[in-house]
């Protein structure tokens, strides 16, 4: 899960990251628990979400998050890549070779069907 905090909230990141974890799991369920909590500076800003959801999903996958050139904001894409993909490497994960299948399904992500 990302999330951007409004401009002026500040916390430690553990703390935060503990209080969306238990607001999830008090409004939807323990099922629905994040596996992370990625706390970074902003969102990619698109009208509709679909470019936004690609570009995430990409970066979690370590992945080519293909064209940013329609977000309002492309440069927060390179930040949040630095910031989760290093953690996620801290953290012993280590990039997973995507099948075919994989690529094509991120790159549809979020398209109508």
């Amino acid at each position: 899960m990302y999330v951007a905090l409004k401009p002026g909230i500040a916390g430690r990141a553990t703390d935060i990251e503990d209080k969306v974890t238990r607001a999830i799991e008090t409004e939807i369920g323990k099922i629905a628990r994040p596996k992370n909590v990625w706390i970074v500076p902003d969102m990619p800003k698109t009208r509709s979400g679909k470019i936004m959801r690609r570009v995430i999903a990409s970066i979690s996958n370590f992945a080519d998050v293909g064209d940013v050139t329609t977000l309002a904001n492309p440069e927060i894409v390179d930040d949040i890549r630095h910031h989760v993909q290093s953690e996620k490497l801290a953290r012993g994960e280590t990039p997973r070779q995507l099948t075919a299948g994989g690529v094509a399904e991120i790159k549809a992500f979020g398209q109508a069907r």
